[in-house]
């Protein structure tokens, strides 16, 4: 049985070497016992008293007392051994013998692990810095595209209301000529016609301005109560011309005819109606376009039909993208976006659409928007419309000119301001019923001279003129202290009634 000081060194040694051959030798080298395999190390077989002196020549002047190693030892068997001297407590000695060439390659496999794991540190440490590049990359690229969408956004914002202000005379000098002709007059038609062509422009500039908002996250739901007999009313108004000068059947339907109020997007409802109703009369050569608004359970349906050229089941999808166009569409005006806008302003009211359409046998529109009902205001007695004068601060002349024939004729005597600093010496100094005032005047603009006003000690109600249609710009303008936020291309009708409300 081999001793402890033995034992536990062989305890601590690798168990996959080759097991160690142990001598225990006395002080003349002559071999007293051994333990293990001599030929595994390439010794020949050893016997008890045979002297190791020339076999083991590196055990010649060891001193027995001491613990001492050597390590790579060529004792000429062709194996390198690592060898241990372990003193007893006689004065003899155990010498422990083991493969060296093991423990090297063991050493190597753990250089070569330890390499390995070093080169894959780095591969990790590369990949992960051009993660980190990556990242960075595309964050740049990510505010560069989020800042090309806010410079394309007020691109579109300033192109809407340099488009808006002129619009406002092109339609409303069209629409007074139209009525002011004889009917037989054919240059009436022509009239219409102007007008018309400027609110298909105005549908253009809406829809760009509204996938602008879109695509920046911007736009937002302002509920109002929408009267829905006057919304189909609205657009019988707008579009039956449209269908007449192609001689198309137009007919609305309202179910129930007395139906009440109800909440609603109102400019957004009217835009998905206006796309569906355009697209309709657009693309249909003869028959009918039909609109059917019916309200039930708290939601508005809506149904747009007619008897144009239908949509084949591959094109579906395909004319919700954005300036996607079927063939032959290209010899109709239009950019393509009109039903990707209406799909994108359906699901922000939290509505469906869709689509039931043959070849050749027309195309239905459907959709569902939820519409609570509005609440009933307690009746009031209002007073009978008197006119009134009102002071209009505006530097456009032709719109200024615009508003003394519509508004003239309504029976309001008008003030002219051409800058809003003597907007606001003029209504101060003699205050008028109502301040029609445009937001962006010269020498000092609209919200700057509102403000002025409120502070001066004018109560008197205030409308906002403006071409800019961004919700921030509505909420700027209430919040400086206008009573209400009128967007060009004037609708003067619409503009009349506003004023009457609000002088009453």
């Amino acid at each position: 049985m081999l001793p402890g000081v033995v034992s536990d060194y062989l305890n601590r040694l690798d168990s996959k070497r080759i097991p160690p051959l142990i001598l225990h030798i006395d002080a003349d080298c002559c071999l007293l016992d051994s333990w293990g395999k001599p030929e595994a190390l390439g010794f020949p077989p050893l016997n008890s008293g045979v002297d190791l002196s020339d076999a083991l020549p590196f055990l010649t002047g060891v001193d027995a007392t001491r613990s001492g190693s050597l390590a790579s030892v060529d004792p000429g068997t062709g194996h390198a051994i690592d060898v241990q001297f372990l003193p007893d407590a006689a004065g003899r000695l155990f010498v422990v013998l083991t493969d060296a060439r093991e423990q090297h390659i063991q050493t190597a496999e753990q250089q070569q692990r330890t390499y390995e794991t070093r080169l894959l540190y780095q591969k990790q440490q590369k990949l992960l810095d051009q993660l980190i590049a990556t990242r960075t990359e595309l964050d740049l690229r990510r505010r560069e595209a989020e800042e090309a969408l806010r410079v394309k956004g007020q691109f579109l914002a300033s192109v809407s209301h340099e488009f808006r202000t002129p619009l406002t005379s092109v339609i409303g000098y069209a629409e007074w000529l139209a009525k002011a002709m004889d009917p037989d007059d054919p240059a009436r038609r022509q009239a219409r016609a102007i007008a018309r062509a400027g609110q298909h422009m105005v549908t253009l500039v809406d829809n760009l301005l509204e996938q602008a908002r879109i695509d920046n996250s911007e736009a937002t739901v302002h509920e109002d109560t929408v009267d829905l007999r006057q919304l189909a009313e609205d657009m019988s108004a707008i579009m039956a011309p449209l269908a007449a000068d192609k001689g198309l059947a137009f007919a609305v339907f309202l179910d129930p005819q007395d139906a009440a109020d109800v909440v609603l997007d109102e400019m957004r409802v009217r835009q998905i109606l206006i796309n569906l109703l355009g697209n309709a009369v657009k693309f249909t050569e003869e028959g009918f376009v039909q609109l059917t608004l019916a309200w039930a359970n708290d939601q508005l349906h809506v149904a747009v039909s007619d008897s144009g050229p239908g949509i084949a089941e591959a094109d579906r999808a395909r004319i919700f993208s954005a300036f996607e166009r079927l063939e032959g569409a290209h010899k109709r005006a239009g950019a393509g976006l009109g039903l990707h806008i209406t799909l994108q302003l359906v699901k922000l009211l939290r509505g469906s659409i869709g689509l039931d359409s043959r070849p050749g046998e027309g195309s239905r529109f459907h959709v569902r928007l939820p519409a609570p009902l509005a609440e009933i205001p307690e009746e009031t007695t209002a007073p009978a419309a008197s006119g009134g004068r009102i002071l209009v601060a505006e530097d456009d002349t032709d719109i200024v000119q615009l508003m003394e024939l519509f508004l003239g004729r309504a029976g309001y005597t008008l003030d002219l301001a051409a800058n809003g600093r003597d907007a606001v010496t003029m209504a101060l100094g003699n205050p008028p019923d109502l301040v029609i005032m445009d937001l962006n005047m010269p020498v000092l603009d609209g919200i700057g001279a509102v403000r002025e006003l409120r502070e001066g000690g004018y109560n008197g109600p205030a409308i906002a003129l403006t071409g800019a249609t961004l919700d921030e710009d509505r909420i700027r303008a209430i919040s400086a202290g206008f009573d209400g936020f009128v967007t060009k291309p004037i609708r003067m009708p619409e503009l009349i009634a506003l004023l009457q409300d609000l002088i009453e």
